[in-house]
């Protein structure tokens, strides 16, 4: 008995060092802004996230404006005292119309923020799209499917534009549901680029569940919603251009709720036309999608308020969701609602006046400052923005009330200032702009990437982490034309890779571990460590030889460099180049296959690892239901199937029931269960090749701690933290899991009342032992410890 729990102990351990360390670099270079993750300090221009979890998207990039590369145009402006946008839209080297395309105009200052608002209007029959109120300025016009023009729209003046989608690839895709029947009329949804919050339905699916969408450009999300359905998780959707890519989703039935609402103001009078946000506006929780590669969870959905001030949002997940409101001349409203399956939330929404905020933006001279922009919390639904005008004068409204951090910015210069704001209040402050009263606060990194030869590379992806593999904040920016980029950082001594921005699933072929921000301009070239690089290749196959298609997954630890990327589908071949002496963990994971677990292998400098035919095995599942004592089943759940104390596949769960993706036939399965406020389940299980195994799992009522480790001064923060749950005086674990990598060092417990030890282990080892007490299932304090 002492051996099965010391095994199960150290599955437990493994495992969760494993998601707790370490970093996949999913996140990609973002054209805009990637809003995976929260922005760090509320800039815009350059975004931090934190960088230690595969669960959800790693970085953030230090946008440019949209448009920036390109010259302002204005094709035809008529004096006709009316403010006209009309965009004629049509397809390169296509004949079709591009009809029923949604085209979105933005001002180019609002892009820095992430949920700004946009002017969206679909294409007629004749591919074109007229906006009656198109913002005025500087703005920039373009479709999910891709092109993108800058103009400038004149107040009282008609505008038209010709926009060109440019030449794609075409996503040909399928919607099922889990009988394998197909879907009919399910939605649609392609995310902005790289964005995998913002985006807009594009087609919909036939009688035979089918779609089909042409000109795509790199890279974009996919997801699909239908009425009844739990909606999807995205998948990313790549090929080259002129060729396909093929996706399949598999929709879950029932198990959804609804949100109904009226919005209102302080006098009961309704609120038409107020901005609707249902779901998390700063981070997407991502799993494993069934080829194991991490996918993003569903975008948050969005709604406008009616007429009567009244709106429904239809098919949300189960679970504590985010409900945020917001409209003009009234301070943004948030609230968290319990969504159930099948049920219909009622909420009432009470908006109160805004506080304003207003003053003058000056230089060190005391000279105005014109086109500066002043903003506050940027990367949030609730954010807002202003540009000075030519007497430095700016106006921020919508505001709550709070302590906020109020940034103005123009070009490189930048000052803050961290207000207190009041309910309803008209505030003023005046910013001063520049000179040494407007320090940065934090070093600048400078630099240039450039090829073999010596020539600059233009649009490259540069990432910097802190150096010494510290899992936290990741920042990322793009090279200009010139090959050079730069980048306010929070660290003296930074590592630095960058990635042509087709291949950023790969490991960066320029990599410096160890850069001092003070050195003076970086020069990053091509190739220069090309001598101490390896290769590693493969070719996943069938029992008969055949290439079976599969994502290919390569973790070095030493560095914190993560590549996962598909091999050729047609061959099953794979080669993964700029590969870093050292120990490499390597994982094949198949759709259709069980994966295949390699592990650590040693990578020499100069050298190939050719790990030859690796040969997929037949496929069994594990499946069953859930059970909560005395409640309905949760509607969310934590799954995790080990063997050999790795990761060995995922599972799907709703409305009670769960079935894994295909897996090895073996006797030594161990499947770990948890959740918000119920007691963790673990248990064995076998797998027999074509077969089901089938498990009905119950769960108790537990109590919700979150624990607190502080660190004493001058101590730096661990890369990764593992913590352990057990029972007092015996070594039956009841939590295992990890501690991510943001700025708090916190894990949220689920436990059952009773006396447990909480063990905290780091890259040392063992950090300290504490106890925890849970009287009851109300318990909900938080906890803290302090690392010595």
């Amino acid at each position: 008995m002492k051996r099965g729990v010391a095994f199960v102990v150290l599955v437990l351990v493994a495992v969760g060092v494993w998601l707790v360390v370490r970093d996949p670099g999913e996140g990609p270079p973002p054209a805009a802004i990637d809003r995976d993750s929260p922005v760090a300090a509320g800039d815009p221009d350059a975004a931090v996230a934190d960088g230690g979890s595969p669960n959800r998207s790693t970085e953030r990039e230090a946008i440019e404006p949209a448009g920036s590369d390109q010259p302002v145009a204005v094709e035809t402006a008529v004096d006709d005292g009316a403010t006209r946008l009309i965009v004629r839209v049509s397809f390169q080297g296509r004949d079709d119309v591009a009809e029923d395309i949604a085209v979105r105009v933005q001002s180019v200052e609002s892009q820095r923020l992430a949920w700004s608002e946009r002017s969206v209007v679909r294409t007629d029959a004749e591919g074109v799209a007229a906006f009656d109120a198109p913002p005025v300025g500087d703005v920039v016009i373009a479709t999910a499917l891709g092109g993108e023009r800058a103009a400038r729209i004149v107040e009282g003046r008609s505008t038209e534009i010709d926009l060109v989608i440019p030449r794609g690839f075409t996503i040909v895709g399928s919607v099922v549901d889990t009988r394998d029947q197909p879907v009919a009329g399910a939605s649609v949804w392609l995310s902005e680029p790289w964005r995998t919050f913002r985006g807009d339905t594009v087609a919909e699916t036939d009688d035979a569940g089918q779609f089909r969408i042409e000109s795509v450009q790199f890279e974009r999300f996919v997801g699909v919603r239908a009425d009844g359905y739990v909606p999807s998780s995205l998948q990313r959707a790549r090929a080259d251009t002129g060729s396909e890519d093929v996706l399949r989703f598999v929709l879950v039935a029932g198990g959804v709720g609804r949100v109904h609402g009226h919005v209102v103001d302080v006098s009961q009078r309704s609120v038409a036309g107020a901005r609707i946000l249902v779901g998390s506006d700063s981070s997407s929780q991502r799993k494993r999608g069934a080829d194991g590669s991490w996918v993003p969870g569903p975008p948050p959905q969005e709604a406008r308020a009616d007429g009567t001030g009244e709106f429904t949002v239809a098919g949300v997940p189960p679970g504590t969701r985010l409900l945020q409101v917001r409209a003009p001349g009234f301070a943004p409203f948030g609230a968290e609602i319990e969504i159930r399956a099948d049920a219909v939330v009622e909420q009432r929404v009470l908006l109160t006046k805004e506080a304003t905020l207003a003053g003058v933006v000056r230089d060190p001279d005391d000279a105005p400052v014109a086109g500066a922009l002043v903003y506050v919390r940027p990367d949030d639904f609730a954010g807002t923005s202003a540009r000075s005008d030519d007497e430095g004068s700016y106006e921020l409204g919508e505001l709550a009330a709070g302590e906020v951090t109020v940034t103005a910015r123009r070009a490189d210069e930048k000052t803050t200032a961290q207000l207190v704001i009041e309910d309803g209040v008209d505030h003023s402050f005046d910013f001063v702009l520049g000179g040494a009263s407007a320090p940065s606060g934090a070093p600048k990194l400078v630099g240039r990437v450039v090829d073999e030869v010596g020539e600059p590379v233009r649009g490259w992806r540069v990432l910097v982490t802190q150096a010494g593999g510290v899992a936290g904040r990741r920042l990322s920016t793009r090279t200009k034309g010139d090959g050079s980029f730069e980048l306010e950082v929070p660290w003296e001594t930074v590592a630095v890779s960058a990635n042509p921005p087709d291949a950023w699933e790969r490991f960066p072929p320029v990599f410096e571990p160890n850069v001092s921000v003070h050195a003076g301009e970086v020069l990053l070239r091509v190739g220069a460590n090309a001598a101490g690089e390896g290769v590693i290749r493969g070719r996943v196959v069938d029992a008969s030889g055949a290439g079976r298609p599969a994502r290919v997954e390569v973790w070095h630890r030493e560095l914190r460099l993560y590549a996962s990327f598909d091999n050729d589908p047609r061959t099953g071949e794979f080669e993964l180049k700029h590969v870093r002496p050292g120990p490499n963990q390597i994982d094949v994971q198949c759709r259709e296959n069980p994966w295949i677990h390699i592990g650590n292998r040693v990578v020499e400098a100069g050298q190939t690892l050719d790990l030859g035919n690796l040969v997929v095995e037949p496929a069994g599942w594990v499946g069953g239901t859930v059970t909560l004592r005395g409640a309905e089943p949760p509607a969310e759940l934590r799954f995790a199937v080990i063997r050999d104390g790795s990761e060995a596949g995922v599972v799907e769960y709703a409305s009670g029931r769960f079935k894994s993706n295909p897996l090895a036939p073996a006797e030594d399965y161990l499947l770990v269960v948890s959740g918000d406020r119920v007691a963790t389940v673990t248990r064995p299980f076998a797998v027999t090749a074509h077969r089901t195994t089938e498990l009905a799992l119950q769960f108790e009522a537990a109590a919700l701690r979150v624990l607190q480790f502080e660190l004493p001064p001058g101590r730096a923060r661990p890369p990764w933290l593992s913590i352990r749950v057990v029972e007092q005086g015996s070594e039956k674990m009841v939590w295992n899991g990890g501690v991510g990598p943001g700025p708090e060092l916190s894990a949220s417990v689920s436990v059952s009342p009773g006396s447990y030890e909480v063990r905290a282990h780091g890259p040392s080892g063992l950090l300290g032992r504490y106890r925890l007490q849970v009287g009851s299932l109300a318990d909900a304090s938080p906890v803290r410890y302090r690392i010595e």
